[in-house]
This record gives structure tokens, sequence and C-alpha cells, in this order.
């Protein structure tokens, strides 16, 4: 249990209340207040990519996608087809344009390397 005096922080001699900070413990991913999110991650449902200004929730069915696509860190992610995710995640989405809502949702997550290929966007 934390205090909720915890995520109070001094700037420029005023109290302000960290919301981010807050919001991370909430939703499962802990740094201390004060401290930015990591460049990238991916824990639970919860979503950061180096391109995002901050995390991002994702639906259960796109969070099986990604931890299907994540692949180890300090390595590039795979590149894999929705054949290759479907058959795991069982999301009942028809393609990865489908499951995020659109191309334009997808290519904010995952690129298009190519034919038939996708990849996270994520830094190796």
């Amino acid at each position: 249990m934390r205090a909720l005096d915890e995520f109070v922080r001094v700037d420029d001699g005023q109290d302000v209340f960290d919301a981010s900070a807050f919001d991370r413990v909430l939703r499962g991913y802990v740094t201390p207040s004060g401290v930015p999110e990591p460049l990238q991650f991916f824990q639970g449902n919860r979503l950061k990519l180096p391109h995002f200004a901050a995390s991002r929730e994702l639906s259960p069915e796109r969070a099986k996608i990604i931890k299907q696509m994540w692949g180890v860190e300090g390595k590039a992610a795979p590149e894999m087809s929705w054949a290759e995710v479907n058959g795991i995640a069982n999301t009942g989405y028809q393609s990865f344009d489908d499951a995020f809502g659109g191309k334009a949702e997808r290519e904010d997550v995952i690129d298009l390397v190519k034919r038939g290929k996708y990849r996270v966007r994520r830094n190796p």
C-alpha cells in the first residue's frame, strides 16, 4: 500500500501531485514518483513504445497479439505473419488492421516489414 504523499514532489518550491506516476501505479506499472516511464515496455495490458508520449492500455485481444510479437529485449522484434500470431493468440479478428481498428491505428504499433510480415515498432 502506498500513501498519497508519495506522489507529491516539490517543483520550483511548489508541491505538485504526480498524476502520471499515480496512474502508472493504478495500472500496474510502478515507477517512483517523478521518474519517467521507461522508453519502451510491455507489461500486462500496458504498452509503451519509443514514439508514444505515454503508455497505453490495450484491450485483452490486442495485448495477446503484442505478447506474441514482442520477442526478446536486446534483439529486434520478430517478423511474423497474421496466421502465425493469431494461430497462438486466437483473437477472433481477421487481420492486424481489423484487430487494431484500421491501417493507421495498426501502423502506430505494428509495421509492415515485407509482404505478409509484421513487426512491433520497438527498439531492439
